[in-house]
């Protein structure tokens, strides 16, 4: 089950193509080179990064997956990723993308 973050982190190219790329990804369809910014399924790991491909994998339609960003390489995923933690950083002088996204994860 995916969830997407209200106000998506992009890279320049997913900027242009966004509701075309989140149609894509929830039909399941297979895409090249894009890469998805999740909060971590692991507690003690911030984000995520993964090929949005892993994402037609069955585990993930049983549990919730939020997408905080979306990138058309793994640079410019990690890249986002920077940005997203220096934000947190920056509003709450913490870490933590659970506690920064929690309005987000609940509804």
């Amino acid at each position: 089950m995916i969830k997407w973050y209200q106000h998506l982190y992009l890279d320049q190219k997913a900027e242009k193509k966004i509701e075309k790329l989140k149609s894509k990804i929830e039909d399941g369809k297979i895409s090249i080179n894009l890469y998805c910014v999740c909060i971590a399924s692991n507690e003690d790991n911030i984000l995520d990064i993964m090929n949005v491909n892993e994402l037609l994998f069955r585990h993930y339609a049983r549990i919730p997956v939020y997408i905080v960003g979306l990138a058309y390489s793994k640079e410019n995923a990690l890249k986002l990723v920077e940005e997203i933690v220096l934000d947190i950083y920056n509003n709450t002088d913490e870490f933590n993308a659970r506690e920064y996204f929690y309005t987000f994860l609940n509804n």
